[in-house]
C-alpha cells in the first residue's frame, strides 16, 4: 500500500540503522521521482516490448532537454541495456532538438558525441536514427515550418565531426519537397515498411505511428491497402494472416476506414485477370482475404455477389472458395471458439491461473478477441462477474501488449449499439470497465483521447460512453472506481472492510441518506453489514449529536427496505461495545455519547434497552484488566482469524479489542492453549497468526518465549486435562524455532522448566526439527519454484505452481522472490516485479506487507552478501507500490 512505509514497526527502524535507510530511500524515490519513472526502475533494458522501450526512450530524451545533464542521459542511455535500440534514441532526440531550436540542437550534437565516445551507440544505429529523423521530416515540419533547414544545420555538424555521411543534407532536402507529390512509389514504401516492421514487432501500435510518422497520404489508403494485400502475396501462410490481422487492426484504431479496404479489394478484383499470370495462387490469395474480412466483418456480404462482374471468369471460382473457407473454420473462426469456452468456464470456476494458462496458449495474435469476449459476457451477467471480468483483465496484460488491450475495447465500442439491444445499460457498464481498466493500468489514462473521432462522430452512444469515463475519473477517486462493481464482488473481509470505510465517510460529508443506502445495497454482502453498523457509530460518536441523528436516519433508512436485518444492527452494535474503551481515549465522553444513540434506537424499538447498561460497562472495564479479558481476546482473535485467514484483520482486531500491552505473553498462552482443542490443520493456522503478530510488531519474540515458559511450568498440571499436551508444546517451540521467533537456547531450558516430560518435549521437538516440518517442507517448494522462474521466465506456470503450494505460504513467497532477485541482474529484478505483481490474485496484501517486513528484518544479513541491499529493497519497495502491491502508506505503517 501506499503507507507502506508508515507501517514499518518503529522498533525494527529502531534496531538496524540500514532499515532506516531503506526506507528514506523509499520515500526519496516516491517524492522525487513520477510513477512512470519507478515503472521504469530495472531500467528499460529490462522491459521486452518495442512500445515499452520507446516510452523509456521519450521519458529520458525529454528529462534530458529539461535538465541538460550529459552524464546523467548518458548512464540513462546504458541502463537500455537496448544497444539494438538505440537508433530510436537519436530519432527521439533530433526530433526534439529540432522543434525546440539552436540550443537544444547543441545538445543534442553533445549527447550523441558523449554516447559514441564511450562506445554506447554504434555508428550503424546512428545512421538509421538519422534516416528514421529523415523520413519523418514532412509530418514533423506541419508543426515546425523551418525543421528542414534546422535537421539540414544538425546534419552538417554531424558531418563536420566526421559522424554521418555528406549526403544527408541532400537527403533531406528531397524530404522536404516530397510532400507536395505523393506517387505510388512513395505508397509502396510506407506499405513495404509497415509489412515488414510489424513481422517483426506484431505490435499494431507500433505501425499506427509508423504510418502517421512516414507521411502516409490520407487520400491514397485504397492504395496503401492494396498495396499491403500484394505484399502479402509474396510471404508465408502465417505472415500473410499477420498482414490480414494488421490491416483489421488499421480499421479498428481508424487509420483506415471499412469502405477503403472494400475499395482495395474491388481494385485487386478487377485486375485478377492480368494478375494471375505472376501470381498463379491469386484467387486463394484473395478469397483467403475476403473470407477473413467477412469473417471480422470489415466488409460487407455485399462485396460477395459483385466478385463474378469483377473479377470475370476468375470470379466464380473466387466466391466458390470463399464460401468453402466461410463454411469450415477459418483459423480466426476456431481461435474465437476457443476463447469464448476459455472465457465461459472461467466465469464458472474463477481459477484465474488456470484462464491464463490457457488463454496463453491459443495461437495467434488474438488478445484483441479476448478483451473483447471477456466485456461483452461480463456486461450479460452480475457484478460479481464484473469485478472477475477486471481481475482477468488486469492478469492478461502478462500475455499480451497494450495495443491489443486497445483495440480489444475500441471493438466493443464499436459494436456497442448492438450490445445495448440485449444489455440497455451497456453504455454505463463500459464506461465503467474502461475506468477500472484505467485505474488498473490496463488502459492509459489518456484512451478516451486516443478514440478515433470518426467512431465518436458514427454514434452518439459512443459519445456517451467516453462522456462517462470522464466524469467518472474526475469525480472519483481511485479508490473508488477500484471497487466500482460494489465491495460484494470483491472476496476479502479486508477489501470489504475498506469498501465500507469509504461508503461511510462519505456518508457524513454528503449527508445524502438515499445514495448512502444505494452503496451499502451496492456491497452485495448482508452477512458482513455489522461492519457498517459499527463503522457508522464509531464515526458518529466521534463526530457528536449531528452526525449521531444521520447515523440513526441511515439505520432507519436500512431496515426500512430490508437491506439490513436486526441480527446484522445487533452484532454491529455489540462490536461497538466492544471497541469504546479504545474509542474514549481520543473521545473522552464517548461512553455518554453511545448510550445517547442506544436510547434513541432503543426508543425506536431498534436495539434491546440492555445495551445501556453494556456501555456503561464496558467504559468502566478500561481500568480493570483481567484475565477473562484476555481470554475473551484471545478467543475473538482466533476465531476470526480461522475464518478469514488475515493476519491483517487480526492485527486491526486487536487494537479494535483494546488488547493489553502489557498482558501479551498471557494472550499469546491463551491462544496456544485455545489451540490445543483444535484440529492439526487449525492448530498450524494459529501458530501462523502468532508468527504473522510478531512480524507486524504487535507481539514481541520475547513475549512468545515468555508465554511458552509459562506453559512449560504448567506442564505437570495441565497434562492430566490434555493427554497429547508434549506434543503440541513440541509442535509450537518447533514452529517457533523454524521461524527464528524464539532463540534455541529456549530448549536447553525445557527440562528445568516441564519437570519429567521436559526430556519428552525435547526428543519430539528434535524429530520434528530433524524430519521436515510442513514450514521446512513449504520452504524448500517455494524455493525451487522460484529458482525455476528466474531460469525459465515462464510467469503463468510459476503462478500456477506457487498456487497449488499447501498453507499460508504467500509471506515466504515474496521474501524469497525478493533475497534471489537481490543476489541477480537487473533484467531477473524486473522480472521478480513482475511475478509479485502476478502473485496479487494468489495473496492478500497483508501476505505482501509480512513478506516485505520480513525481508527488512534481515537486511543486515542479506547486506553481508549484497552491499547495496538497501538500495535495492528501496526501490522494490517503491515499484510495488506503483504496482499496488504495497499500499502508498507501507512505510508509514
Amino acid at each position: 500500500p501506499p503507507v507502506f512505509v508508515s507501517l514499518v514497526p518503529a522498533r525494527l527502524i529502531a534496531a538496524s540503522p540500514r532499515v532506516k535507510e531503506v526506507l528514506e530511500q523509499v520515500k526519496s524515490l516516491m517524492e522525487q521521482h513520477s510513477s512512470t519513472l519507478i515503472m521504469n526502475i530495472w531500467g528499460a533494458g529490462a522491459k521486452s516490448s518495442a512500445e515499452e522501450l520507446k516510452g523509456a526512450v521519450a521519458m529520458l530524451v525529454d528529462e534530458y532537454f529539461e535538465s541538460g545533464e550529459v552524464k546523467e542521459a548518458v548512464q540513462c542511455v546504458q541502463d537500455l541495456e537496448a544497444p539494438h535500440f538505440l537508433h530510436e534514441v537519436v530519432k527521439r532526440v533530433v526530433y526534439r532538438a529540432v522543434e525546440k531550436g539552436e540550443a537544444a540542437m547543441r545538445m543534442a550534437l553533445q549527447l550523441i558525441k558523449a554516447l559514441l565516445a564511450i562506445g554506447a551507440l554504434e555508428h550503424m544505429q546512428l545512421t538509421k536514427g538519422m534516416q528514421r529523423s529523415v523520413v519523418g521530416l514532412a509530418d514533423l515540419s506541419l508543426d515546425v515550418p523551418d525543421a528542414p533547414e534546422r535537421l539540414r544545420t544538425l546534419a552538417d555538424w554531424l558531418a563536420f565531426e566526421n559522424l554521418v555521411s555528406p549526403a544527408f543534407e541532400q537527403a533531406v532536402l528531397l524530404k522536404a519537397k516530397e510532400r507536395a507529390q505523393p506517387t505510388s512509389a512513395r505508397v509502396t514504401s510506407c506499405a513495404t515498411i509497415l509489412v515488414e516492421e510489424f513481422l517483426v514487432s506484431a505490435s499494431s501500435q507500433d505501425a499506427v505511428a509508423s504510418l502517421r510518422e512516414l507521411g502516409g497520404p490520407d487520400d491514397a489508403r485504397p492504395e496503401l491497402v492494396m498495396k499491403m494485400l500484394q505484399l502479402s502475396m509474396d510471404k508465408s501462410e502465417e505472415e500473410r494472416a499477420m498482414i490480414l490481422e494488421l490491416l483489421t487492426a488499421l480499421v479498428v484504431r481508424g487509420e483506415v476506414q471499412p469502405a477503403e479496404v472494400e475499395a482495395a479489394l474491388e481494385t485487386l478484383l478487377r485486375q485478377v485477370p492480368e494478375l494471375v499470370l505472376d501470381v498463379p495462387r491469386l484467387c486463394d490469395y484473395l478469397a483467403h482475404a475476403i473470407a477473413h474480412f467477412l469473417e471480422d466483418r470489415t466488409v460487407p456480404e455485399a462485396l460477395l455477389a459483385s466478385v463474378p462482374a469483377l473479377a470475370g471468369e476468375k470470379g466464380a471460382t473466387i466466391v466458390a472458395q470463399v464460401g468453402k473457407m466461410t463454411s469450415l473454420p477459418l483459423p480466426v473462426t476456431t481461435m474465437k471458439a476457443k476463447v469464448k469456452g476459455i472465457i465461459a468456464e472461467y466465469f464458472v470456476s474463477g481459477d484465474l491461473p488456470e484462464a491464463l494458462e490457457r488463454l496463453g496458449e491459443v495461437e495467434g495474435r488474438c488478445g484483441q478477441e479476448v478483451v473483447k469476449r471477456t466485456l461483452v459476457e461480463a456486461m450479460e451477467k452480475k457484478n460479481r462477474d464484473r469485478e472477475m471480468a477486471s481481475v482477468l483483465l488486469s492478469g492478461m496484460t502478462k500475455l499480451y501488449g497494450s495495443e491489443q488491450f486497445f483495440e480489444g475495447f475500441i471493438r466493443v465500442l464499436r459494436g456497442i449499439d448492438d450490445i445495448a439491444l440485449d444489455t440497455p445499460n451497456a453504455a454505463q457498464l463500459l464506461a465503467r470497465f474502461i475506468a477500472r481498466a484505467t485505474i488498473d493500468d490496463v488502459l492509459p489514462p489518456v484512451f478516451v483521447s486516443l478514440v478515433p473521432a470518426r467512431l465518436i462522430a458514427a454514434s452518439p452512444r459512443v459519445k456517451e460512453v467516453l462522456e462517462q469515463v470522464k466524469s467518472l475519473m474526475e469525480q472519483h477517486s481511485s479508490t473508488l472506481i477500484m471497487n466500482i462493481w460494489g465491495a460484494g464482488a470483491k472476496s476479502s473481509a479486508e477489501e470489504l472492510k475498506g469498501a465500507v470505510a469509504m461508503l461511510v465517510d462519505e456518508y457524513f460529508e454528503s449527508g445524502e441518506v438515499k445514495e448512502a443506502v444505494q452503496c451499502v445495497q451496492d456491497l452485495e454482502a448482508p452477512h458482513f453489514l455489522h461492519e457498517v453498523v459499527k463503522r457508522v457509530v464509531y464515526r458518529a460518536v466521534e463526530k457528536g449529536e449531528a452526525a449521531m441523528r444521520m447515523a440513526l436516519q441511515l439505520i432507519k433508512a436500512l431496515l426500512a427496505i430490508g437491506a439490513l436485518e436486526h441480527m446484522q444492527l445487533t452484532k454491529g452494535m455489540q462490536r461497538s461495545v466492544v471497541g469504546l474503551a479504545d474509542l474514549s481515549l481520543d473521545v473522552p465522553d464517548a461512553p455518554e455519547r453511545l448510550r445517547t444513540l442506544a436510547d434513541w434506537l432503543a426508543f425506536e424499538n431498534l436495539v434491546s434497552p440492555a445495551f445501556e447498561q453494556a456501555v456503561l460497562l464496558k467504559a468502566k472495564e478500561r481500568a480493570q484488566p483481567t484475565s477473562a479479558r484476555v481470554t475473551s481476546c484471545a478467543t475473538i482473535l482466533v476465531e476470526e482469524f480461522l475464518v478469514s485467514a488475515s493476519s491483517q484483520d487480526a492485527v486491526a482486531s486487536l487494537r479494535e479489542l483494546g488488547g493489553p500491552d502489557d498482558a501479551r505473553p498471557e494472550l499469546v498462552m491463551k491462544m496456544l492453549q485455545l489451540s490445543m482443542d483444535k484440529s492439526e490443520e487449525e492448530r498450524a493456522m494459529i501458530l501462523e497468526l502468532l508468527t504473522a503478530l510478531v512480524v507486524r510488531g504487535e507481539v514481541q519474540p520475547a513475549e512468545v518465549e515468555a508465554a511458552l515458559e509459562t506453559l512449560l511450568r504448567q506442564v505437570p498440571e495441565l497434562v492430566l486435562d490434555v493427554p497429547r499436551l508434549c506434543d503440541y508444546l513440541a509442535h509450537a517451540i518447533a514452529h517457533f524455532l523454524e521461524d527464528r521467533t524464539v532463540p534455541e537456547a529456549l530448549l536447553a531450558s525445557v527440562p528445568a522448566l516441564a519437570g519429567e516430560k521436559g526430556a519428552t518435549i525435547v526428543a519430539q521437538v528434535g524429530k520434528m526439527t530433524s524430519l521436515p516440518l510442513p514450514v521446512t517442507t513449504m520452504k524448500a517448494k517455494v524455493k525451487g519454484i522460484i529458482a525455476e522462474y528466474f531460469v525459465s521466465g515462464d510467469l503463468p506456470e510459476a503462478l500456477e505452481r506457487l498456487g497449488e503450494v499447501e498453507g499460508r505460504c504467500g509471506q515466504e513467497v515474496v521474501k524469497r522472490t525478493l533475497v534471489e532477485a537481490m543476489e541477480k541482474k537487473n533484467r531477473d529484478r524486473e522480472m521478480a516485479s513482475v511475478l509479485l505483481s502476478g502473485m496479487t490474485k494468489l495473496y492478500g496484501s497483508e501476505q505482501f506487507f509480512e513478506g516485505f517486513i520480513r525481508v527488512l528484518r534481515g537486511i543486515d544479513d542479506i547486506a553481508l552478501d549484497t552491499p547495496n541491499a538497501a538500495q535495492l529493497l528501496a526501490r522494490f519497495i517503491a515499484r510495488a507500490t506503483i504496482d499496488d502491491v504495497l499500499p502508498p502508506v507501507f512505510v508509514s505503517l
